[in-house]
């Protein structure tokens, strides 16, 4: 029994104090079976001295074992407790064996019908040993029971009074027999304590079948294309060890009892087959590798064959021939093929010499003979036995393995198709190929996205526990919580076990029934995506390492899968989602108003499309930078939210842009409403780094079917409709009509005609004269750009020019106005004209271009026009730009070089300073016409109007007013001295050939 609880884990330290025990109890009960048959009185006491080995020891080694079986092991780490449970056999062994003239004083047997048995005992050292295994008693009683009252497993508890109850019966019995019958009664009683003390031997055997007591909680598998395992490969060696142990035994039992041969002869054969156990064992310990230590073994074998056959050669070897037998069984499940060569040849080279030895040989079969055949069966049935468990323990991995395999390819497979749409699907086919696999009761898989759902499986014939899970999550359960986000594994293997702390799992567990639990979490970069919890209501200890290995790869894999849904919602957002503001973006808008349009035309319904655009944004972000624009946007995008019902839609369009989808409405009213709301809710102040910002917001409004019937179409009226809001003063809103499309599509259509304009030579350029107001007459012309289009015809410069600019055509055009004005100058002083300045307006794109000095120049050149006739005109804006100053002066210093002169356009309209203005090299003020016209009818403006001309002479500037149209106007500038005038009174713009006319007739 000892060797069995051995083997079964011959790593622990419970199972070798086990083996020691039934060692001891061994030597005892052996040394008493050889007093109680000899009767010479120094022969059975040498034999009670033996003994005394046996029962010196065994209570030390019983201590010992208690210690660790009740979970104090804690004592163990001070060294002084080792001295206080082995000194006492220590000095027990000495004074009653090694100490032999002293040690023989110590025994006062008689001889009786029983045998050998203990009379009066009057020393005082029987006495210490007395109280000495009572108080040993006592202590393992006390250990065994404090610990099978503080555990809260059943199974302990039955453990604890089953070994308390063998192990007090065994003693009691024993002590009766031992002392007080034998020493104070006259009734003969044979002394039965080391025979009475295999019943608590058999108890712990018991318990470790029943309960697991000392039976290993590793599972090794074997690896591929091997029989034996590692704990296999332990066994055999151990069974070969124990087997060459047994052998001993028998040699001495046959020898000794049977033939009566003399001991020291028995003895040195039977030490042979103890020390070739014992190298086996030194073999399986040797640090080396496998290859050399089955050479090792096998030599060991192949030698240990030929002595033990020749020990019995006088008798032909007439039954330890079968020996043989054993070996080659054992062979049968090593995977090397040389230990059963090896074998081979040594066992039938050994009958060949045996046989060559003794020819022939007459033998008699005595009890001995029948003694060692029926040990040899016992032996050969129990290897039989042992390696058939071996073969379908191995058959069993691999069906088990195949099975596995089978199921995660299958998993692995369903897995592979994984996405948001079919993920609980997926899921519960999971947990069911995992339930049926592991023969659970159930499985739950808990998620912790942001929509909490549990799945679960369960045997026909339960209920569902989904119910529970929002309490386990929510009832704070810092336990459960604590245990499964700090480890990886969360191993319940008796809900008995449980801490005092988790009495609230405890209940719930207690309340499903649950013996075992195992849970895994599933993480991503230590994020938690949830959990699994596999739950076992037939027995406790269910989940062993195997078990675990291959739950952590299915959670591996159900994790992979979750992983993959993750990260398909996470391109799915980004796909559809603006990351600032968390609402759609304008694809999922399209989505969605391409699906209403749909529903629109089934149900006759109306659907308002509001294209939204922030007003002054650009200022915010100079104000407070990018991160507090951020800001706002955010709060713009919940104030839209709020303001918008649960199945309308609100997304970004870009920058400071949104769109809201109004779905599902019978009347345009509805959707002015929340037109309204969004007008009041964003005009309300936003706070930004405790500062409060005011925005408004210019918008749009488009509806199904008016507007438009697909979504491109209602997204660019809508976009139409928000900037005509813009145009008529922002914070507002303008819905969508019939006129503000045909604008925009005769505006489309000019801007595609405005392309191929130079190509087409459309442009032409009308001359608006100059007059000397005192002498009337004609001393400069102004270029004026007209567009002659073949399908509208003249087009007025304020509607070509704006979108000239906005398109960059301007810069083209410019240039070609330029180059013409020049050449058109050159050539009517070719003509014998008088020499007259060419004033020619410069956009301000034209002004901030840097290359505008090398085209200028090249043209002069050109042209081989005289500088000192061209005059270039800059509005007053440009030239007063604070920021673009000293660009400003730069440039108008470079075209003064060139010769040029240089005029500020419609002088008054903006905000000139006068310091800057004095710096200025400029040559001509340019009185605007808003001012000139309002003469005779404004006392302000002729105010203004005699400040500039003032202003210009102090300046020593030469001051021209345009749009002189009435004879008072003219009289007035005169009057006031204005150099020159420009307007209808005198001439309006005109072609070329008319002006020229009018040129030649002066001339």
């Amino acid at each position: 029994m000892g060797l069995y609880i051995f083997l079964l884990n011959v790593k622990s330290t419970l199972n070798r104090l086990f083996l020691l025990v039934t060692i001891s109890l061994s030597i005892w009960s052996f040394a008493f079976s050889m007093c109680f048959l000899t009767t010479d009185l120094n022969t059975a006491v040498s034999w009670r001295m033996f003994a005394a080995i046996g029962w010196s020891t065994i209570f030390s080694f019983l201590i010992h074992f208690f210690i660790l079986l009740t979970d104090r092991s804690e004592l163990l780490k001070k060294r002084w407790v080792y001295i206080l449970i082995y000194l006492p056999a220590v000095v027990f062994v000495i004074v009653f064996c090694l100490y032999f003239s002293f040690a023989r004083q110590q025994y006062n047997l008689a001889y009786s019908d029983v045998g050998w048995i203990t009379v009066e005992k009057k020393n005082i050292w029987a006495q210490i040993y007395n109280v000495y295994y009572v108080f040993s008693t006592i202590l393992g009683v006390y250990l065994l029971g404090s610990w099978g009252k503080k555990s809260k497993s059943a199974d302990k508890k039955k453990m604890s009074f089953l070994m308390i109850a063998s192990f007090a019966f065994s003693v009691l019995l024993g002590t009766v027999t031992e002392t007080i019958v034998n020493v104070y009664t006259s009734v003969q009683c044979p002394q039965l304590a080391p025979f009475l003390a295999v019943l608590p031997i058999s108890v712990v055997c018991y318990v470790t079948k029943k309960y697991g007591l000392l039976i290993p909680k590793d599972n090794f598998v074997a690896e591929p294309g091997k029989i034996l395992n590692k704990e296999n490969k332990g066994r055999i060696h151990q069974i070969m060890s124990v087997s060459f142990f047994i052998g001993a035994l028998l040699n001495f039992i046959s020898q000794f009892y049977f033939n009566k041969r003399e001991i020291s002869s028995i003895l040195f054969f039977s030490i042979f087959l103890i020390f070739v156990g014992i190298l086996i064992q030194i073999i399986r310990k040797l640090p080396m590798k496998e290859d050399k230590r089955g050479l090792l073994f096998t030599a060991t074998i192949s030698l240990t064959v030929p002595i033990i056959t020749f020990e019995y050669i006088s008798t032909g070897s007439t039954t330890v021939w079968a020996a043989p037998f054993i070996f080659v069984m054992i062979c049968v499940v090593f995977n090397k093929r040389q230990l059963l060569y090896a074998l081979g040849i040594s066992v039938i080279i050994t009958q060949f010499i045996v046989w060559i030895k003794v020819p022939a040989v007459y033998v008699r079969v005595d009890g001995a003979d029948y003694l060692v055949r029926i040990a040899f069966f016992g032996i050969t049935i129990l290897m039989a036995y042992y390696i058939n468990q071996i073969y379908i323990n191995r058959l069993k991995e691999n069906e088990n393995q195949i099975k596995f395999q089978k199921m995660i390819s299958t998993i692995s497979a369903d897995l592979i198709g994984v996405n948001e749409f079919n993920i609980d699907e997926k899921i519960d086919s999971f947990l069911n190929y995992s339930g049926d696999y592991f023969d659970l009761d159930r499985i739950m898989f808990v998620s912790l996205s942001k929509n909490f759902k549990t799945y679960e499986w369960y045997k026909q014939g339960m209920e569902s526990a989904i119910e529970y899970i929002p309490n386990i999550i929510e009832n704070n359960m810092k336990w459960w919580k604590r245990q499964l986000y700090n480890k990886d594994i969360v191993h319940i293997s008796d809900i008995e076990m449980l801490p005092e702390e988790a009495t609230k799992e405890k209940a719930i567990l207690e309340e499903l029934k649950v013996k075992s639990l195992y849970a895994i979490p599933l993480t991503r970069k230590g994020r938690a995506l949830g959990f699994l919890i596999f739950i076992s209501n037939q027995e406790k200890e269910f989940f062993n390492d195997n078990h675990k290995k291959l739950l952590k790869i299915l959670s591996n894999i159900l994790t992979d899968g979750l992983i993959k849904v993750e990260a398909e919602k996470e391109i799915c957002y980004m796909a559809y989602y603006d990351s600032l503001s968390g609402i759609p973006n304008r694809t999922l808008f399209k989505n969605r108003l391409d699906q209403e349009i749909a529903l629109a035309k089934r149900d006759n319904t109306l659907i308002g499309v509001i294209f939204i655009d922030l007003d002054s944004f650009k200022l915010i972000n100079d104000t407070i930078g990018h991160f507090g624009g951020n800001e706002v946007i955010k709060e713009v995008a919940n104030r839209l939210t709020a303001c918008t019902r649960k199945h309308d839609t609100v997304a970004r369009f870009g920058g400071d842009e949104f769109l809201v989808l109004v779905n599902q409405v019978t009347e345009i009213d509805d959707i002015e409403k929340i037109a309204n709301e969004i007008l009041i809710s964003i005009s309300k102040p936003i706070s930004i780094q405790d500062q409060e910002f005011f925005t408004t917001a210019s918008m749009g409004i488009s509806i199904y079917p008016y507007d438009g019937e697909d979504t491109e179409t209602l997204i660019k009226n809508a976009d139409l409709a928000m900037y005509s809001s813009k145009e008529n003063g922002k914070h507002q809103y303008t819905i969508c009509s019939s006129k503000i499309k045909d604008e925009v599509s005769n505006k489309t259509k000019i801007t595609n005609h405005l392309y191929r304009a130079i190509e087409k030579n459309e442009f032409v350029l009308y001359y608006q004269p100059q007059i000397c107001t005192a002498t009337k007459e004609i001393v400069g012309v102004e270029a004026l750009l007209r567009w002659d289009n073949h399908e509208f015809g003249m087009i007025p410069p304020k509607v070509f020019m704006p979108l000239a600019e906005q398109t960059g055509l301007i810069d083209p055009i410019g240039k070609w106005v330029l180059e013409t004005a020049c050449r058109q100058n050159k050539k009517w002083q070719e003509e014998g004209l008088p020499p007259i300045r060419m004033s020619v307006n410069l956009a301000a794109e034209q002004f901030q271009d840097k290359k505008l000095i090398s085209f200028v120049n090249k043209v002069l050149c050109e042209t081989k026009l005289d500088a000192k006739y061209l005059e270039l005109e800059i509005t007053e804006s440009a030239a007063v730009d604070k920021e673009k100053y000293k660009y400003t002066i730069q440039m108008l210093n470079e075209l003064k070089a060139l010769g040029v002169s240089i005029s500020i356009d419609d002088f008054g309209t903006e905000y000139s300073s006068l310091g800057r203005l004095k710096t200025l090299p400029i040559d001509q003020l340019k009185i605007d016409m808003q001012f000139v016209q309002n003469i005779s009818e404004s006392k302000k403006d002729e105010a203004i109007v005699k400040t500039i001309i003032q202003l210009a002479k102090n300046l020593e500037l030469n001051v021209i007013a345009e749009g002189v149209e009435k004879e008072e106007q003219y009289e007035f500038l005169k009057r006031e001295m204005c150099d020159e005038i420009q307007g209808y009174y005198f001439y309006k713009p005109m072609p070329v050939s008319e002006l020229e006319k009018i040129l030649f007739s002066q001339k």
